[in-house]
C-alpha cells in the first residue's frame, strides 16, 4: 500500500529518483568499503603506535555506517 502511496504522489519519475537514490547509496557504500579494505592494513602496518586507532579510520568507518544505514532506510521506500 505505500507504493500505491509513492506512486500516486510522485508518478512514474518519484519512482525512478528513488531506485537512482538507491544506486547511487550502494555505490558510496561499495566505494566506502573499498576504501576501508585499503586504508585500514596500510594504517596499521605504517603506524609506530598500532594500539591507537587512526581518527581517520573512526571516520571512515562512521561514515561506512551512516551509509549503511541510508541505504536501508532508503530500499525500504522501493516496492
Amino acid at each position: 500500500m505505500a507504493h500505491g502511496l509513492l506512486y500516486n504522489t510522485f508518478g512514474y519519475t518519484g519512482e525512478i529518483r528513488m531506485v537512482t537514490l538507491v544506486q547511487s547509496l550502494t555505490v558510496l557504500f561499495v566505494v566506502v568499503s573499498l576504501l576501508l579494505i585499503v586504508l585500514v592494513p596500510i594504517t596499521f602496518a605504517t603506524r609506530d603506535q598500532r594500539e591507537k586507532p587512526n581518527d581517520t579510520i573512526k571516520g571512515v568507518a562512521a561514515l561506512w555506517v551512516i551509509s549503511l544505514l541510508a541505504v536501508a532506510i532508503a530500499n525500504a521506500f522501493i516496492k
